[in-house]
């Protein structure tokens, strides 16, 4: 069972051209967040209760305090997704980097 996945999460960042350490699970965590509340529920924004479960939160406090500017913006589809295409330009040699890195 793997226990802490820091050396992974290292040497991801390392190929990718960040510094080591730079990538942690919650920064991951911060990032699903941030999209989600940005997401839809057919049509509509988001429920901020529905992301806080989804998080482990009993309440809506924190998210409202943290991410609340967010809930502002909400974004079509109803699925969190992020693509690196619109940032091909500032990320190119990190992206080669790491396409090399899988052959």
């Amino acid at each position: 069972m793997v226990t802490d996945v820091r050396k992974a999460l290292d040497r991801i960042a390392e190929r990718a051209g960040f510094a080591k350490g730079s990538i942690r699970l919650q920064k991951l965590r911060h990032t699903y967040t941030a999209a989600r509340i940005q997401s839809t529920d057919r049509g509509q924004p988001i429920a901020l209760y529905t992301v806080a479960r989804e998080l482990g939160h009993q309440s809506t406090s924190m998210i409202e305090n943290r991410y609340g500017h967010l809930h502002e913006r909400p974004v079509d589809p109803e699925v969190v997704s992020f693509t690196t295409a619109e940032h091909q330009v500032a990320l190119s040699d990190r992206l080669k980097a790491l396409d090399t890195a899988d052959r």
